[in-house]
């Protein structure tokens, strides 16, 4: 390759003496009270006439393009005198420099950073979380080159937190081998608590990053024996360091998985609150999971990746659903939750997938396929339209599991599927497994067939009751059924600004048949009007009643006759068998531990 590109904070003439990296990036935050980085790129050396720099549109981990580019501004170019070239915008993310015979020059645009998110750039007065995705640009073709980048910081801000290699004698500076490196390792810039533990010999780092009323030491005991069994189901790790950041706020939560780092989201008063400070223990074991489940054992359409469009595959259910499945599992191998609470937590997932119609719509395969324009994308209708890989697929994954421990009689489970790919494609092969890799590896832990399986369950939008109750009985557990007995209408139903509003409506049931529909103010039923517990509501009324609703609709007032119903749908409860026999006792033994 007859060129370079350089990014660095040095001029032109002590660039020329750069020889070890090819790349170097800089960002500049020097106003943070303004929301915006500055970053720089310099080029050295580069023989063509012009270069295209893009944004990213999408960040993987989040299947939804969210147009990045939409916050970047005051792109220019200019040669190492200083004097502008000119730049093109040739679409929505791609700026084409024209530097003619001007081999070495620098751009540089601002970002503006003010959405608060696990998947974005943001920056205040306090800290900066700067996500490459929707930071760093890239020039295609040049990729795969190693390079250097450099964060230029208020002085009062005295820490950098990344999974990325410091420089040593050079402050502030980080190594990447590729753009893929570069922005799946994002950097927490500012003043934070920190905490640290190890995990199989790896430092591990805690970023406490804004207020709350975190215990540090208790957190630190809990999370590293989350980590703890996490790791230890493949038992194996490569990386040399790891970064959780953990950002405190008023609302909200979730997370995003790195190559040896997460950002997971925790409301700061919440430390004290059990049932709130065990979810959040979880969600650190789900993105701690993919450390190994997406970042090293992956579909294979999963990187490299093509961030100028939308990437497809049908497996998010493996690396989404087995991670869901996996994240509660966790929690009671470390000691958090006990058997009881795990097995109720998979009846509601249960109940979730026998209980919306869009089971019967949308398969977990194409689940995961269209989760960019369904699953990140959900309106009105989704409840009637798709199902979600992750609630789903850890209910396969949960089915998988006990089809590998009853044909190989107890002696492997999902672990072993999970030491298996990461050793067969990770290891050996280093890419991600096809659909059809994944199954057959499924079929050689398990040691049987599993067409039926993978047909019925991901291809396939049909899961009886009897096929759960079949399965968890030989694992020693019960499922039962509820009826619900409580009068239905079939809509789901919110109270926003003092008005009781249509959100949804289910297909098939009476609100559906009479074209109730989202957005529909209701004003009474019965002459009644609803109080902001709709369901609670309904409660005054008798199964089969005749119901007059008066809805307001665009302005109009519309009068709508049905009748209630009883509720179609069951409630679902897993419970250990009292009296199990040997082979119950020892396949629950061995899928939930003496």
């Amino acid at each position: 390759m007859n060129f370079k590109v350089l990014v660095t904070t040095l001029f032109f003439s002590l660039i020329m003496n750069a020889s070890a990296q090819d790349i170097f990036y800089k960002v500049t935050i020097s106003d943070p009270q303004t929301k915006y980085a500055t970053v720089e790129i310099e080029v050295l050396n580069y023989k063509k006439s012009e270069i295209r720099f893009k944004m990213p549109v999408w960040t993987p981990g989040s299947y939804m393009v969210r147009e990045f580019s939409k916050n970047v501004e005051a792109f220019v170019a200019s040669n190492e005198k200083g004097i502008e070239l000119l730049v093109d915008k040739e679409n929505k993310n791609t700026w084409v420099v024209k530097n003619g015979k001007t081999s070495n020059f620098k751009i540089q645009y601002k970002v503006y950073a003010n959405e608060v998110s696990v998947r974005t750039t943001f920056i205040n007065n306090e800290t900066a979380f700067l996500m490459g995705t929707s930071l760093l640009m890239f020039s295609p073709g040049l990729e795969n080159m190693s390079g250097r980048i450099q964060i230029n910081k208020p002085d009062s801000w005295k820490m950098i937190a990344t999974g990325l290699e410091e420089i040593a004698d050079e402050p502030n500076r980080f190594l990447f081998s590729n753009y893929d490196e570069l922005v799946d390792c994002p950097i927490q810039v500012g003043n934070f608590d920190t905490l640290k533990f190890d995990v199989l010999g790896v430092p591990h780092y805690v970023a406490l990053v804004g207020h709350s009323n975190v215990q540090k030491q208790k957190l630190k005991k809990d999370l590293q024996k989350v980590c703890d069994v996490t790791a230890n189901v493949v038992g194996k790790v490569d990386f040399k360091k790891y970064w959780f950041f953990v950002h405190h706020v008023d609302n909200g939560g979730g997370g995003l998985e790195h190559l040896n780092s997460t950002a997971v989201v925790m409301q700061r008063w919440s430390y004290t609150d059990k049932v709130k400070y065990e979810n959040f223990l979880s969600l650190c074991a789900h993105e701690y999971f993919h450390t190994w489940n997406v970042k090293r054992i992956r579909p294979i359409e999963l990187g490299p990746f093509d961030y100028d469009k939308e990437v497809y595959t049908k497996q998010l259910w493996v690396a989404e659903g087995i991670t869901s499945y996996y994240d509660e599992l966790l929690m009671v191998r470390a000691g958090f939750w006990t058997k009881e609470k795990f097995l109720q937590d998979l009846a509601n997932k249960i109940s979730y997938s026998q209980n919306t119609p869009g089971a019967k719509t949308q398969s977990l395969s194409m689940a995961s396929f269209d989760s960019w324009i369904k699953f990140y994308r959900p309106d009105e209708n989704s409840v009637n339209s798709a199902i979600s890989y992750y609630t789903k697929g850890a209910v396969v994954a949960a089915l998988l599991d006990f089809e590998i421990m009853k044909n190989s009689k107890g002696k492997r489970n999902m672990d072993n599927l999970m030491k298996h790919l990461y050793d067969e494609f990770y290891t050996k092969k280093k890419r991600g497994f096809t659909e059809a890799e994944f199954i057959a590896a499924a079929e050689k832990i398990a040691g049987t067939n599993l067409k039926s399986f993978f047909d019925k369950l991901v291809y396939g939008t049909e899961s009886t009751d009897e096929l759960y109750t079949n399965y968890f009985k030989e694992f020693g557990v019960e499922l039962a059924t509820e009826e619900n007995k409580e009068p239905f209408l079939g809509a789901n139903v919110g109270f926003d600004n003092g008005k009781t509003t249509v959100k949804s409506v289910l297909r098939n049931s009476n609100a559906f048949s009479i074209g109730l529909t989202s957005g529909d103010i209701i004003v009474s039923i019965n002459s009644l009007k609803p109080t902001d517990n709709f369901g609670s509501f309904l409660m005054n009324f008798e199964v089969n009643t005749e119901i007059e609703i008066i809805v307001e609709r665009g302005g109009q007032i519309l009068t709508l006759k049905t009748s209630l119903v009883k509720n179609p749908y069951l409630k679902y409860s897993l419970k250990p068998i009292k009296e199990m026999n040997e082979s119950q006792k020892n396949f629950y033994s061995y899928w939930l531990g003496k």
